[in-house]
């Protein structure tokens, strides 16, 4: 027994020093594996650094030759280069080409410029400069790079090669090709220069890859320098350097695009086309491109060191790779595994012999004992066990000795006599259980199936009622609510708990009878409706605008089982459908508005302008003066109604200046006008709540005024027993969006309220409000029915925004927003004197259409000393000026027919460029009256001309 006990201990002693060993082995592969992996990290990482700044000096070089050529572009010609031009460029089929034979220089740029009929100045330029540059830096860059080209938007092209042969069509649009388009700011908006693919040049028979700079002359963009390298070169320079003994480096972009490798330098060398990409897939090795496939899609960030393996002709290959700082490349070396692990494979070989050696020796003692103690007698056992495997149960063990294997070998003989007695017994019974498992197994595959699929089914059901935007409603036949989705709850108010079972009682009497008839129609012949219109009262009582589409469901027997509603909020669409309506009417009768106003405007000229021409050139004892003065004030008060029927056009010119809108409504409370509607509305008390220290906005002082007039005359109108008016005001940020009458955005703003007790206004009038010519107000007391509609329009032209509410009987509140400015007021001027803006003679030229607007700017301007002369269209004030010369212009907007005022100072000043000029028009600051002021133009004067504001714009212009 203690030999076997022996020969046990001498197998697990060898188990033992195997697995021992072998977790030496893996101890010492993984750390030369470590070191490996750690050296070339700082490799690869310092190589990186190194290729950065080739590539950065690269870069910086396109940037040097942008800057260069921007300076000699930007440059004005010599006379003497002007008149060389022509010796050394021709134009030869549709385009101007280089003259070889005016350079005397072999090193010349070849230049080809296409769709050209004569060369103007601006391309003499360029090309001259473009020239000086290409003779003074390219010299200094050939022998870094292959070839120089420059491509502009004019569709010119520098090339720095003599031979250059490729021939181009007169018609060819550079701006296209792929060397421009990457570096166009549509397409690099960051004006950085841009590395092309990699692609093989048919021309040259070489690989390259080219470095595209932009080039930016006065902010404005010019053109592209281009600077092509060879790949064989760069290699050269950069990557050819061998780790161990066949390691190699490469470069590579995240499109997993070959920039610089071995293989792809030599690959398709002499049969690729032109333009011609490769990727790793093309080098023919999957594993390879699968290792690249990988690092690029893990995103290996810059600085750290991914590590993949990979087989190569059969041969296992370690592959580091780094992320550039460049666009978007990566810098990698494959490494042979067999010359890496060198070391470890000769240390794995001297580990093994020894191990084996010893194991040798080990397993030959332990054998002989086990072959002695244990092998034989088991194989007898052995042989008997296969007999009883055959079904020969009668079969016996011969049993040697009274050891553990003699008494395995008894027991194994009544082991067998006892499975020959159960063996029939076992067939029968396994039969029958095999046909019940079977049996089972099918049903619970079933049932599972089964439930699986139902329990899909009800959770795409639930998503489907749950997610809805629509609320969801259903019925049984006897109008019981069964279920509601919870967008009905969120609309409705009402929740499933509340409803389940019961009927619902949201149905208008007013929409009863149509609606029952769609139901009827859903229950009896299964008729769906979709997109009915109609109202439903909310648990609120609030009555809601929805549309309504409904059908008719079945249960499992293919029976009517209820009835599917789905409702939509059409609140908000109507709202807006009557929003549009209101613009749209606005903007008609703004539109008629504004042009009867520009027509009284001109008539108005004379009433108001003629009697300060009067009143200057009378006598103040005159007798005459009481009489001017009446037709002057009734001239304003008509110019007060155009004025009106602007702002309702939305046409009206507005001064915008910084505004205290306190000191307005202290203003108006103590004006005539108001005093006047005192006297009107006796009973009336007026209270204002002012915010002490109000915040400035930017606008009109007239039109605020007016504004604030109107809605304490509407106030006081509708209080005719009396009662309170409230006007107030205050600073309010508003932090999120207030919907009413107008929608508030989110800001700071300055809110003016003007309320009052009366009669309020029904919600039927409640939309009619802001119409012009709408009034329900007393004739003879409440102007022209334009007031509310003016207060809309300064509101808008404001940029604010107005929130009116009212009950009838109790009274109406108008909440005004304006939005608020950083700036402070302008000091306070006093009347200037006359001779303050008074001229000396000097020349002015009056266009104008409107007969009698020239006579009265004339007499005006003439009476303030000027020197005046009139012409009443653009097309004399050109025919004029090509002959004479004048210091200032008093230019018409609108003239009818032929040129306006932007096309008639167009041509001025191309006959005297910066030509002086003040813009006149009774209508607001168009886009084309922004246009000529941006292109020189002065003051903005409306009409009707006043004499102070007329004199004070020329003599500020003049003195510029």
């Amino acid at each position: 027994m203690i030999q076997k006990l022996m020969c046990l201990f001498a197998i697990l002693f060898l188990l033992f020093f195997l697995l021992t060993g072998f977790i030496t082995q893996r101890i010492f592969e993984k750390q030369i594996v470590s070191n490996m992996e750690t050296s070339f990290s700082i490799l690869i990482r310092d190589r990186a650094k190194s290729i950065e700044e080739h590539f950065r000096r690269l870069e910086n070089l396109g940037n040097r030759s942008a800057h260069i050529i921007e300076k000699w572009v930007s440059r004005t010609p010599s006379e003497d280069e002007l008149q060389e031009f022509g010796h050394k460029y021709q134009y030869i089929d549709g385009a101007l080409r280089t003259n070889v034979n005016a350079f005397p220089s072999n090193d010349i740029s070849a230049i080809f410029l296409s769709n050209l009929n004569e060369p103007n100045d601006e391309i003499r330029r360029i090309i001259i400069g473009t020239e000086r540059y290409f003779e003074e830096y390219a010299k200094g860059t050939m022998p870094f790079v292959f070839n120089m080209y420059l491509i502009t938007r004019h569709q010119l092209i520098r090339i720095y090669e003599k031979d250059w042969a490729l021939e181009i069509e007169p018609d060819h649009d550079f701006t296209k090709d792929i060397f421009y388009y990457i570096a166009d700011p549509e397409h690099s908006p960051d004006r950085t220069a841009q590395w092309t693919f990699p692609y093989y040049d048919s021309i040259w028979k070489h690989w390259m890859i080219s470095l595209i700079t932009p080039i930016y002359i006065h902010d404005q963009f010019f053109g592209i320098v281009g600077h092509d390298y060879i790949l064989d070169t760069l290699y050269d320079e950069i990557l050819n350097q061998k780790y161990f003994n066949t390691g190699y480096g490469f470069i590579f972009d995240v499109n997993r695009n070959i920039i610089v490798h071995p293989g792809h330098l030599k690959k398709l060398q002499e049969t690729a086309d032109m333009g011609t990409q490769l990727r790793f897939s093309d080098l023919g090795d999957k594993e390879f491109a699968r290792a690249i496939r990988e690092i690029v899609e893990n995103g290996s960030p810059k600085q750290l060191v991914s590590i993949k393996e990979f087989h190569e002709n059969g041969k296992l290959n370690y592959l580091f790779a780094c992320k550039l700082d460049l666009v978007n490349w990566y810098f990698g070396i494959v490494v042979p595994n067999d010359e890496v692990v060198e070391m470890l494979s000769e240390f794995r070989k001297s580990f093994f012999v020894g191990a084996i050696v010893v194991s040798l020796i080990l397993f030959l003692g332990v054998v002989l004992i086990i072959w002695v103690y244990v092998v034989s007698p088991i194989t007898a056992l052995t042989k008997v066990t296969k007999e009883v495997r055959k079904g020969n149960l009668g079969k016996k063990v011969a049993v040697k000795a009274h050891d553990e294997i003699g008494e395995l070998g008894v027991s194994f003989n009544e082991m067998t006599g006892k499975l020959a007695r159960t063996l029939e017994d076992l067939k029968n019974d396994i039969s029958e259980r095999k046909q019940a498992e079977e049996a089972l197994r099918k049903s619970e595959e079933n049932y599972k199936q089964l439930y699986e699929e139902t329990m899909k089914a009800e959770e795409v059901y639930r998503s489907l009622l749950h997610t809805s935007a629509d609320a969801i409603l259903m019925y049984d036949l006897d109008g019981k609510v069964r279920y509601l989705s919870p967008a009905f709850t969120t609309l409705f108010g009402w929740t499933l708990e509340e409803l389940k079972g019961q009927s619902l009682q949201f149905l208008p009497e007013s929409e009863k009878k149509e609606s029952m008839a769609g139901i009827m129609g859903i229950i009896e012949y299964g008729k769906a409706i979709q997109g009915f219109e109609t109202k439903r009262y909310a648990k609120s009582g609030r009555l809601i605008n929805v549309s309504m589409s409904g059908s008719r469901f079945n249960d499992d027997k293919g029976n009517p089982a209820g009835i599917l509603v789905l409702i939509r909020d059409t609140s908000e669409r109507t709202k807006l459908e009557a929003q549009l309506q209101q613009s749209q009417k606005m903007e008609a009768i703004g539109m008629l508005a504004g042009g009867v106003a520009h027509d009284l405007n001109n008539i108005l000229g004379g009433l108001v302008s003629y009697p300060e021409l009067l009143l200057l050139q009378l006598p103040r004892d005159s007798p005459l003066r009481k009489s001017i003065l009446t037709i002057q004030k009734s001239g304003e008060k008509a110019a007060a109604v155009v004025q009106d029927l602007l702002t309702l056009a939305r046409r009206g010119v507005v001064v915008t200046e910084v505004v205290n809108l306190n000191d307005v409504i202290a203003q108006y409370l103590k004006s005539p006008e108001y005093e006047k509607l005192q006297s009107y509305h006796a009973g009336v008390i007026t209270e204002t709540h002012l915010e002490k220290i109000i915040l400035n906005i930017s606008g009109s002082p007239i039109h605020l005024s007016k504004t604030i007039m109107n809605l304490v005359s509407n106030a006081a109108e509708a209080m005719p027993e009396g009662g309170t008016l409230t006007v107030s005001t205050e600073n309010r940020y508003i932090d999120r969006p207030i919907r009413g009458y107008d929608d508030v955005k989110e800001g700071d703003y300055v809110v003016l309220t003007v309320s009052d007790t009366g009669t309020g206004i029904s919600p039927d009038d409640m939309g009619k409000i802001f119409e012009p010519f709408y009034t329900k107000k007393k004739m003879g007391r409440s102007g022209t029915g334009l007031g509310m509609a003016v207060v809309w329009g300064t509101v808008k032209d404001h940029k604010g925004y107005i929130h009116a509410q009212s009950t009838e009987g109790k009274g109406t509140t108008f909440t005004l927003y304006f939005p608020i400015t950083r700036e402070k007021l302008p000091e306070d001027k006093s009347h200037l004197a006359i001779g303050s803006y008074s001229g000396d003679g000097e020349s002015i030229l009056v266009i104008d259409d409107v007969e009698e607007q020239r006579k009265i700017a004339s007499g005006m301007l003439e009476e303030l000393g000027y020197s005046v002369v009139s012409v009443s269209s653009g097309e004399e004030a050109v025919e004029y000026l090509k002959t004479n010369k004048v210091d200032l212009l008093v230019l018409d907007m609108i003239m009818d027919p032929g040129m306006d005022g932007l096309d008639t100072y167009r041509k001025i000043l191309e006959i005297h460029p910066g030509q002086k000029a003040i813009i006149a028009s009774g209508f607001s600051e168009t886009n084309r009256a922004k246009e000529v002021m941006r292109l020189g133009a002065g003051d903005y004067i409306r009409k009707p001309f006043l004499l102070e504001k007329i004199g004070i714009a020329v003599k500020k212009e003049l003195e510029k």
